[in-house]
């Protein structure tokens, strides 16, 4: 059966895709399971500068609800953060957060320079301590021999 391009579009708005804050998949209400899956779902996110939509294979669909972010970063290494998606950012091209207050009260937040904004997962955040500071009561970050403010931010959105 052929879909008309109207129904195709219509499929695609009211996908039932969910992202919840710890960055697991929901389909129409139940948790996507299978780790292998969550991950290619990961991988195949994408950002057209307003939305979020999900990509496999020539497939897509937009992703209807997103509870905080639809990018974490997990690792921080050389020089980069590592985001789920296995795509590396530089730390320089990003500018930092914290969130002062909410469910992630505490957390960092990056926001990417193409517009995207990523929350540190636990083990990406340990890998930035040691980069964190404070100088004059403000957060900040040491980046090769440099110090970049890392304000206390909006939040979760």
């Amino acid at each position: 059966m052929q879909l008309t391009p109207e129904a195709l579009e219509a499929l695609r708005e009211k996908s039932g895709l969910r992202i919840d804050g710890e960055g697991h998949f929901w389909l129409r209400g139940r948790r996507v399971e299978n780790d292998r899956v969550e991950r290619l779902f990961h991988r195949g996110l994408r950002w057209d500068g307003r939305r979020v939509s999900l990509h496999v294979g020539e497939q897509w669909a937009y992703v209807e609800e997103i509870d905080d972010v639809a990018w974490f970063v997990e690792r921080v290494t050389a020089g980069a953060l590592v985001l789920r998606q296995d795509e590396p950012v530089a730390l320089r091209e990003a500018a930092f957060e914290i969130a002062p207050t909410g469910p992630y009260a505490g957390c960092v937040y990056a926001n990417l320079p193409d517009g995207r904004r990523a929350r540190f997962q636990r083990l990406a955040q340990l890998d930035l301590q040691p980069l964190l500071g404070e100088r004059d009561g403000e957060h900040v970050l040491a980046l090769d021999g440099e110090t970049l403010p890392v304000p206390m931010g909006r939040g979760a959105r």
